[in-house]
């Protein structure tokens, strides 16, 4: 788990650097969409990796709770920075996720535990998929709101359809004797 978490850094350096190169479209596309799959590995290992750091519940509840507050505040202040810096140039923007990445690599190169599950279950891939379609549903109306306006069909439909498979998953994984997230974790009042 450790090493596909740092291969997911090490994708997320490299889709910010061609998107802050790039010289068209296509490529800014493709910049974006390999900075995507390096965020959804390393930050779904990130939560994997957890449990390695905090076995106990208690303390797992805890740790995530932690993590939850600290990438809230960290997506705050980023999102400030890379704000301050498209004013300079937008390329610069670009650059804010792979150097957080360079610091998340070196952080968990030295922290981070190596983790591995001795009795690995089967993948559950409906899950995986419900969720996919779910957050790409919901950020795609999000993304046209600004320019559709939030009553127009463009914005709500995708946003029905993704809290619409969102709220299938969120069922989907609590039936789940394997979930891809656990979602039963949210009952605990600490991690609430």
């Amino acid at each position: 788990r450790k090493r596909i978490m740092l291969l997911g850094l090490v994708i997320v350096m490299a889709g910010g650097a061609i998107t802050a190169l790039a010289n068209g479209t296509a490529m800014f596309t493709l910049g974006r969409a390999i900075t995507g799959i390096g965020f959804a590995a390393s930050f779904g290992l990130a939560f994997a990796l957890l449990a390695s750091v905090a076995p106990e519940p208690a303390a797992l509840a805890r740790t995530v709770a932690r993590w939850l507050a600290l990438q809230t505040a960290g997506i705050v202040l980023l999102c400030l920075l890379g704000g301050y810096l498209a004013g300079i140039s937008w390329r610069l923007a670009y650059l804010v996720s792979p150097a957080v990445a360079a610091l998340a690599f070196v952080w968990c190169l030295k922290t981070v535990p190596e983790a591995k599950n001795d009795a690995p279950g089967p993948l559950d891939v409906p899950g995986m998929l419900l969720v996919a379609v779910g957050l790409v549903g919901t950020l795609y109306g999000v993304s046209n709101a600004a320019s559709a306006g939030w009553t127009n069909t463009k914005v709500l439909l995708p946003l029905l359809l993704g809290f619409g498979v969102l709220a299938v998953f969120a069922l989907w994984e609590r039936r789940h004797r394997q979930p891809a997230f656990p979602i039963r974790a949210f009952a605990d009042p600490q991690l609430m």
